[in-house]
Order: C-alpha cells, then structure tokens, then sequence
C-alpha cells in the first residue's frame, strides 16, 4: 500500500503540532510497509528578474553659437610712485616714558579733585584728553601738570 500526503506549509505545521501526522509516520515506520517521504520542497532555484534600464530617448545636439572673441584690453595707466614719506621731526624726548611720567604726576592729583585744572592744561594745547595733546607739547603739558597745587 503507498500513501501519499502533500501538505502546504501551514497544514504540514497543524498536523505536527496536533500530533496526528507524527502518530501516522510511527506507525509506518513500525510495520515497515510504508516508505516515508517528507514535505515535497521545491528546490529549483526560484527565477531571478533582471531589472530592465530604461533606456532614454537619444538626445539631439544643439550646435553651440559661435564664440565673439572679446575686446581686446586696454593697459591701465603707468602708476605713480607715492611721494616720500616725510618722517616725523625728532622730539628730543622719549614719548612713551613722557606720557608715563605725565600721568604718574597727574594720578595723585586726580584723586585729590583737581580734575577741571588738569582738564584746562589739555584744552590750553587744543585737546579733551591727554592722548590727544601734540606730541611737542607734552614737556609743557608736564611743566603744567607738575604747577598744580
């Protein structure tokens, strides 16, 4: 006698799990009269689609216009040498250490409110602030700030 089962996936699954088709598979196997077969698989590889490329309608060239050569270039005027920097005249004193020794004489009579009288030596050498009084007034800017009482 030779029976034969196909199942699908989810009826081979029910039948495994109530039991039944294991019963009937032990039963065959004990009488020897039966020959067992598993699940029929389908193992031939399934057929794999190739993407077909779309393929784009030929493009027509468009013949470029023609290139109008540029005007030519005019060379710029010759440049002029910048007139010579005339240096500043020599002071006769070291700036920085003047201005230090101005404002090392200033300092102490700031702080006792003199502040309008030192403010009047600045506008006397046409200046608001001790930065901007000429560089060749700062001895008498000095003479000034040390007459202060």
């Amino acid at each position: 006698m030779k029976i034969t089962i196909e199942l699908n996936g989810r009826e081979a699954d029910k039948a495994i799990a109530s039991g039944s088709l294991a019963l009937l598979i032990k039963d065959a196997e004990s009488t020897g009269s039966a020959a067992i077969a598993g699940p029929k698989v389908n193992t031939a590889p399934a057929p794999v689609a190739t993407p077909q490329a779309a393929v784009a309608p030929p493009v027509q060239q468009q013949p470029a216009p023609p290139v109008q050569a540029a005007p030519p270039v005019q060379a710029a005027p010759p440049v002029q040498a910048a007139p010579p920097v005339q240096a500043a005249p020599a002071l006769g004193f070291d700036k920085e250490q003047m201005l230090e020794q101005i404002k090392a004489v200033l300092g102490p009579k700031m702080m006792a409110g003199k502040v309008a009288e030192i403010t009047a030596i600045f506008h006397q050498y046409g200046a608001g602030k001790l930065t901007e009084v000429p560089d060749e007034q700062l001895p008498n800017v000095l003479a000034a700030a040390q007459a202060i009482v």
